[in-house]
């Protein structure tokens, strides 16, 4: 396998001179870069813009903090102090963990595949490619954890920063290969990835294409996510019945708001149900005092039942990124824990 479609990881450099430290093990301010640091591409429902509240309730000092819907790391990366403790970093699209990895093992193949202009052919061209190599890429990431695709993430990343709304690799879409290549489009959901074909934005630019130096900010993410253990998978998995009986933590949940429909417009992947499921499973978290939990979602979505478990809820604001239908037209919001306030 060439450096381009699967890369082997650099060791990354142990803090303060000491040995690395391995996954789940605790370790205090062992990441010191300029600060806070951004996510590289636009992505729904990012909550940088929210950071400082959400930190607030979550409280930076926790020992471990779990995402089990990270998406673009927007609360990750702006975690005042940087970080500390045991970081847990997961989401269910394998592209996305693919490009978290890439990044944080090798930024610099990761920036060489991002460095190009905006062409629409090129567009739709790595978006197929990055849609029929899914699998394989998912595939790879299981059975190698030293394993990565740097050319997927660059493309990723790249496309991602070129794309306006939804459906970026969602996959199931009318234009597949045997579409193209016969001028017939495909039916929706057919069995073969598709793709949607659309026009690059004309907008300003954005992502990758708004910042002056990618290949800087990528090392500087990369530092960051040196001891971050990063997941690909169901998210409750990463959140273990002893784990939340005997420590202290902090868990953020941001799963699809999307919760009647097929999320992978926005996603990249299914989520339809999901919060309705993370909903009961968090009740019962938020009685215990060493759990501090903070779920997202449209406001009137619990049915009052996070309110009558004694939570309080936080306005987030109005903006729904790119949700273009009247299904949602409540306001953002974060609802705390007890444990939080």
């Amino acid at each position: 396998m060439t450096s381009q479609t699967a890369s082997r990881r650099r060791t990354p450099p142990a803090a303060g001179g000491s040995a690395p430290a391995g996954p789940g093990t605790a370790t205090t301010a062992i990441c010191a870069v300029p600060g806070p640091l951004r996510p590289l591409v636009p992505y729904e429902g990012n909550k940088a813009p929210y950071a400082d509240l959400l930190w607030r309730l979550l409280d930076p000092s926790t020992p471990r903090y779990v995402e089990p819907f990270c998406g673009g790391l927007g609360a990750l990366l702006a975690r005042p102090g940087g970080a500390r403790g045991v970081e847990i970093a997961n989401d269910l699209d394998a592209l996305l963990s693919n490009a978290h990895r890439a990044v944080k093992h090798r930024p610099d193949q990761v920036a060489a595949h991002i460095d190009d202009g905006v062409a629409e052919l090129d567009l739709h061209a790595r978006h197929l490619w990055l849609v029929e190599h899914r699998d394989r890429i998912a595939t790879g990431l299981q059975l190698d954890p030293t394993w990565f695709d740097a050319q997927a993430a660059g493309w990723w990343l790249w496309g991602r920063s070129a794309w306006l709304g939804g459906g970026w690799c969602a996959g199931n879409s009318t234009w597949t290969r045997e579409a193209i290549e016969t001028g017939r489009r495909a039916k929706r959901n057919s069995g073969a990835p598709g793709i949607t074909r659309k026009v690059p934005t004309l907008m300003r630019p954005r992502g990758v294409f708004a910042r002056a130096d990618v290949a800087g900010e990528l090392e500087a993410i990369s530092a960051r996510l040196a001891r971050v253990t990063i997941t690909c998978g169901d998210w409750s998995r990463v959140i273990t019945p002893s784990i939340v009986r005997t420590e202290r933590m902090s868990i953020l949940l941001d799963p699809p708001y999307d919760t009647t429909g097929d999320s992978r417009r926005f996603y990249g992947t299914s989520g339809a149900g999901v919060w309705q499921q993370v909903l009961v499973q968090v009740i019962e978290w938020g009685t215990r005092p060493n759990v501090r939990v903070v779920l997202c979602g449209h406001e009137g979505a619990d049915g009052g039942l996070l309110t009558l478990a004694g939570w309080s809820m936080h306005r987030l604001g109005e903006r729904k990124g790119w949700e273009t239908s009247t299904t949602h037209r409540a306001a953002e919001v974060a609802w705390a824990s007890p444990a939080c306030n």
